[in-house]
């Protein structure tokens, strides 16, 4: 029977104006709210955890070890070895301290460098994760991971290392630099509440010579760098990053950085 047949049309990408698209829900509980880091305790004990390792960077080791004292028994330690980019030396070590510590899952704290070490450990050793952001990252929302070795960047996308929980507390991001997060969040801000304010975006529109401000914004954050780093666009080009024997990795993509 087709679909004309029983009153239903065919999709052809455009639906009373707006573009058809497919969406894919991830299996995640966040929490939000101010204070709300101490719920923790709460999230891990929900997944039936008792034997948590708190990552962090070690710019972070005093937030880490923080929530370990929340978490009391319930952690057996905190590793303080997270670096950017998540070094494969880093996840190796990290996977090693979760294995002799007996570790029945992990908790990351702090931005991309914590959450990337946790998925790395949860890709080698299937421990459950849980994630308290510091930062804008958005590492915490999706099942992609990254490891570096010799300046190579190797990424894939497995849902095993989708964090189980995620805790936004944003008393947690107070103390984030004003110009840099303003500037990566600015663009998205823009994408969302411009198309409610044409005269807005319209100056803006004519300010910065384009029809699309807010494509303009992520333009010249590619182009110039956050205000915290050397200016200039990312430099990665593909290459073929050869096998790692510490670890074992599915169906990888691999680029390499400048």
């Amino acid at each position: 029977m087709t679909p004309a047949a029983v009153g239903v049309t065919a999709p052809t990408g455009e639906l009373d104006g707006l573009s058809a698209f497919a969406y894919e829900s991830l299996p995640m509980r966040v929490v939000f709210g101010s204070g709300c880091v101490a719920r923790i305790v709460d999230e891990v004990a929900g997944l039936g955890l008792s034997r948590v390792l708190v990552l962090c960077s070690p710019e972070q080791r005093g937030l880490g070890r923080e929530v370990a004292d929340v978490l009391g028994q319930a952690s057996v330690g905190v590793f303080d070895g997270a670096r950017m980019h998540v070094p494969v030396g880093v996840a190796t070590a990290g996977t090693s301290e979760a294995r002799s510590r007996d570790a029945d899952g992990c908790v990351a704290v702090g931005g991309g460098s914590a959450i990337g070490l946790g998925k790395a450990i949860a890709l080698e050793t299937g421990l459950p994760l849980l994630c308290i952001p510091t930062t804008y990252s958005g590492s915490e929302m999706t099942p992609v991971w990254g490891l570096t070795a010799n300046g190579d960047k190797l990424t894939g996308r497995d849902l095993s290392v989708l964090p189980r929980a995620v805790i936004y507390d944003p008393d947690l991001t107070l103390g984030l630099p004003h110009a840099p997060t303003h500037a990566v969040v600015l663009p998205h801000v823009a994408a969302f509440n411009l198309p409610a304010a044409p005269h807005a975006a319209a100056a803006l529109g004519r300010a910065l010579g384009t029809d699309d401000p807010a494509a303009a914004l992520a333009g010249l954050n590619v182009t110039l760098g956050p205000p915290s780093r050397p200016c200039g666009p990312s430099a990665w080009t593909a290459k073929t990053l050869p096998p790692q024997p510490m670890l074992s990795l599915p169906v990888p993509t691999a680029i390499r950085g400048p």
